[in-house]
C-alpha cells in the first residue's frame, strides 16, 4: 500500500491511500464485499462516491467526487467528471452510447493527456528525465518495454520495429533509467524476485540482443546495461 498526499487547502486534502491490488484493498479494509470497479471495463455509471476503482495499471484508489457537466445548449451525448486523489479524469459518452475513457494509471497519470488539471508535478510530461522515470517505473511494473516506450513518451508515431528498438535500446543505457531503476528496486529488496524479477528485465534485453547483431555497438550497450544495473561496472 502506498500513500498519495495532498497539502492542505486542497478540498481533497489529506492522506488518500493507494492499494497494490484489489486483494490488498479489501484486506485493509476488514471486509470482502467492498465495491472495486475496473477503469474501462466496468460501466462508469455504476460509480458512486466512496467506491474503488482499479486503474489500467492495477493499483486500486477511491472515487472521491463524480459530476457530471451541464450545458444550457441542447446536446447529445454526455460528460462526467471523476475525481481520483491524483486527479480529475473526464469520461465522455457519446449520443450512439460509446464510452471514451481517458488512460488512467494510478501510480501517475500524463496530465496533458487524461488528467483534466494537467497541473500536477506528478503528471508533468514536458522534462525528458521525467518521461525516463516514467518508463523505467513501467518497466519495473512489468510493462512490456515497447507500451513502457509509447506510455511514457506519449509517441505513437508510425515507426519501423528497428526504429522503436534503437529508441529503447538507447533508454536502457541512458543513466537516468538505470539510477531510477535502481532506486524503485531498494525498497523491495526483501521481495525483489516478486516485485522486480530479474527474468522479466532479462526477457526484455534479451529480445533487444537476439536483435542485433553479435559484437555490434549495440549489442556491446546491452550487454553493458546488464553490468551496470548488477553493478558489475
Amino acid at each position: 500500500m502506498r500513500e498519495y498526499v495532498i497539502r492542505e487547502g486542497s478540498m481533497y486534502a489529506g492522506i488518500h491511500n493507494v492499494y497494490e491490488n484489489a486483494e490488498e484493498c479489501r484486506s485493509v479494509l476488514k471486509h470482502s464485499n467492498v465495491i472495486i470497479h475496473k477503469w474501462s471495463i466496468d460501466d462508469y455509471k455504476q460509480y458512486q462516491v466512496g467506491d474503488y476503482v482499479q486503474a489500467e495499471d492495477g493499483y486500486v484508489v477511491q472515487v472521491l467526487v463524480i459530476r457530471e457537466m451541464k450545458s444550457k445548449k441542447q446536446r447529445q451525448g454526455r460528460t462526467v467528471f471523476i475525481r481520483f486523489p491524483m486527479g480529475t479524469f473526464a469520461v465522455y459518452e457519446k449520443a450512439d452510447g460509446t464510452v471514451n475513457y481517458p488512460r488512467f494509471y494510478a501510480m501517475f497519470t500524463a496530465g496533458d493527456k487524461a488528467s483534466a488539471g494537467g497541473r500536477s508535478r506528478t503528471n508533468f510530461t514536458g522534462n525528458a528525465d521525467e518521461a525516463k522515470k516514467r518508463f523505467a517505473t513501467l518497466i519495473a511494473e512489468g510493462f512490456d518495454h515497447k507500451d513502457a516506450f509509447r506510455t511514457a513518451f506519449n509517441y505513437y508515431r508510425i515507426l519501423t520495429p528497428s526504429q522503436i528498438e534503437k529508441k529503447i535500446t538507447k533508454l536502457f543505457n541512458d543513466k537516468v533509467v538505470i539510477q531510477e531503476l535502481r532506486e524503485l528496486i531498494k525498497p523491495y529488496n526483501d521481495s525483489i524476485k516478486n516485485k522486480f524479477p530479474d527474468k522479466l528485465l532479462l526477457k526484455h534485453l534479451s529480445d533487444l540482443l537476439s536483435k542485433c547483431k553479435k559484437g555490434s555497438l549495440q549489442h556491446r550497450e546491452n550487454l553493458r546495461f546488464i553490468m551496470a544495473l548488477r553493478g558489475i561496472i
